[in-house]
């Protein structure tokens, strides 16, 4: 069954990408990985959307939750950006659209906890498996699964392309307009009406971005902020394990118990270089370099 052997890292990678799961496609891909986990023992929630059912995350723990919170959450999304690309390999590399964003990283997360299964299952009674929809659009599915409330983690682990390293912080982002810039009638003449649209990486807040802007705007235009989110500092990883800085968003600032976590990591396998583009790809070595890194951190954590 497709999907199913999840102890071989590559190859369950491929069985996913075998199926299209573009946002607001993702049904047969999230039922593909619930079988595939059930299959081999996990107890498997879909938790649909209340817009459109037809749409679910999926919460796949050793134990039922009535049981047992588990302490370690791997999150990743089940959606993909479009065109759909069927996947290819050769002896180094998987290509095509999720092999790094981020089907690659559900891969990892699901080999290396089914790995903790068969040699430490107690500690993999303390991992659960969070898989959101939309998250490449509007975050719908994580806003969604805050609803878990009996999903009380200690620890965090999002899986994007990293290059295998820890982020020590993920930048937020604002979208600010400022007036029109629409330009005027003739080249030799000036505009009457002007509007221009920035986008702003943010380390320190959204607010002092604003405050800067304003200063330097002196009243002379109108400012909107239009979107925004506020940078989310990481936890160093207990693991040796490079770090560094990233500039793209994620699920993190949509998950309401963020702040009451004792870590939060973000980490995977790929590059965010070659993410939603034709040429997407993952090195098969990061795959097992990824799930070995997700073993090793979860026997820290728990230990």
């Amino acid at each position: 069954m497709a999907g199913s052997d999840l102890g071989n890292v590559e190859k369950l990678l491929m069985d996913y990408m075998s199926v299209d799961s573009t946002t607001e496609n993702e049904g047969a891909f999230g039922e593909m990985v619930k079988a595939g986990l059930e299959q081999n023992g996990w107890n498997v929630v879909k938790q649909a959307l209340d817009a459109n059912p037809s749409r679910f995350n999926l919460l796949a723990t050793r134990r039922s939750l009535e049981e047992f919170s588990p302490r370690v959450v791997f999150n990743t999304h089940l959606d993909t950006v479009p065109p759909f690309i069927p996947p290819t390999e050769d002896s180094e590399k998987i290509y095509g659209r999720g092999s790094c964003d981020a089907k690659g990283q559900m891969a990892c997360m699901v080999s290396a906890a089914q790995a903790l299964v068969d040699s430490h299952p107690e500690i993999a009674a303390q991992v659960a498996l969070l898989f959101v929809v939309g998250e490449e659009v509007d975050h719908v599915g994580m806003q969604k699964a805050n609803e878990f409330t009996a999903l009380q983690p200690e620890y965090l682990v999002v899986g994007e392309p990293t290059e295998l390293k820890f982020a020590t912080i993920q930048k937020g982002a604002t979208t600010v307009n400022i007036g029109i810039i629409e330009g005027g009638q003739a080249q030799n003449a000036w505009a009457e009406n002007a509007y221009s649209r920035i986008f702003v990486r943010v380390t320190t807040s959204v607010a002092d971005v604003q405050k800067k802007l304003e200063d330097i705007v002196a009243g002379r235009a109108s400012i909107e902020v239009t979107s925004y989110n506020e940078p989310v500092v990481l936890s160093n990883p207990p693991i040796p394990f490079p770090t560094d800085q990233v500039a793209f968003n994620t699920d993190l600032p949509y998950y309401s118990r963020l702040s009451s976590l004792k870590g939060k990591y973000l980490f995977g396998a790929g590059t965010i270089k070659v993410a939603h583009s034709q040429r997407e790809f993952v090195p098969k070595c990061e795959l097992h370099a990824c799930k070995d890194a997700l073993i090793a951190l979860v026997l820290k954590l728990c230990s």
